[in-house]
């Protein structure tokens, strides 16, 4: 990704979201990060 951004073909975002910033949001992705696919499956959302 490093030599595509060199390159000039990938840029980085120009705005991050919100939860980029949210110390309890970034603790709540690694969390998630650890858990399988299946564990995230919602028959219906809620």
């Amino acid at each position: 990704m490093e030599k595509l951004i060199e390159l000039g073909i990938l840029h980085p975002p120009e705005l991050l979201p919100t939860y980029c910033d949210d110390a309890a949001a970034r603790q709540r992705l690694v969390q998630v990060r650890k858990l399988p696919l299946s564990a995230l499956y919602q028959e219906t959302p809620q």
